[in-house]
């Protein structure tokens, strides 16, 4: 069998890859992503570094996504895994930045790949992450607490050296009061930045969180959280702290704390890193 895989990037087709060519096709794993470490490389913006793996599963391809940030998608619905027919088509990306990839093949038996027995029961149907459940692995409260006192410290840093310069600058100010209030206000600005940021950016996570091997993501979707819900998440914050700190035991909702029920959050266990 002959397998080729069509890359199209915003309705243009721009490679076809014989998959048989491929190193690491006998042995029925391949790895999908934009680093140029993988087995099949697509250097576009919406493709993650390490986005997903192609696997052959019995007498099938199947693609299993990596921790991707745009995830794998069938009629605009994401999912984990995929099994891959003759067109299958699967994108990656939005509408107006998409990259869709095309699995085609003809028969000649001689070049089949090793079948790959399947480590646990796939179901006919993709797994589809589904709205109202856990979307990846739990943290623990003791991994949270550290990541939070490491953030504190980051922030403690930063807040200091904010202050410094501000109050510099604010010298022409005469009244200390004024002055006070503008530091102050510019110091939890810059601090709020740092967390939305971090967390609606790639990396979907703070400093202490990627140390501690974790990240926040939509608690429904799984997806990387908006900068509108990670600045939802950073002031509901200061609800948790205002209710005795009891906001920030994971006692509502989905095992959520507080804040991350407000803003419809979760904190997982980064499915990028190898645990």
């Amino acid at each position: 069998m002959k397998y080729y895989l069509s890359v199209f990037v915003n309705g243009e087709k721009k490679q076809t890859i014989l998959l048989n060519s491929l190193p690491n096709f006998r042995s029925g794993r391949m790895t999908v992503g934009r680093a140029d470490t993988n087995d099949i490389v697509l250097p576009y913006p919406s493709v993650s570094r390490n986005h997903a793996v192609l696997e052959f599963v019995g007498s099938n391809f199947e693609i299993v996504d990596a921790g991707s940030l745009n995830k794998l998608r069938v009629n605009g619905t994401a999912y984990e895994r995929i099994r891959l027919g003759n067109g299958t088509k699967v994108t990656i990306g939005t509408s107006t930045n998409s990259v869709v990839l095309c699995l085609n093949y003809i028969d000649d038996i001689s070049d089949a790949p090793a079948k790959k027995e399947p480590e646990r029961k796939i179901n006919k149907q993709p797994v589809k992450i589904s709205a109202g459940k856990t979307v990846g692995d739990k943290v623990g409260g003791g991994a949270r607490f550290v990541a939070a006192v490491m953030d504190a410290t980051i922030c403690m840093f930063m807040g200091i050296g904010a202050a410094v310069i501000l109050l510099f600058l604010f010298s022409i100010i005469n009244s200390i009061a004024i002055v006070g209030i503008l530091t102050f206000l510019a110091v939890m600005a810059v601090i709020w930045i740092y967390f939305a940021f971090s967390e609606s950016g790639e990396s979907r996570a703070t400093m202490g969180k990627i140390a501690l091997g974790m990240c926040v993501v939509d608690a429904n979707t799984g997806e990387t959280v908006t900068f509108k819900q990670a600045t939802k998440r950073y002031f509901a914050k200061m609800l948790s702290i205002l209710i005795l700190f009891i906001g920030f035991f994971p006692i509502f909702g989905k095992k959520q704390t507080f804040h991350d029920y407000i803003s419809k959050t979760q904190v997982i266990k980064n499915p990028r890193v190898k645990q």
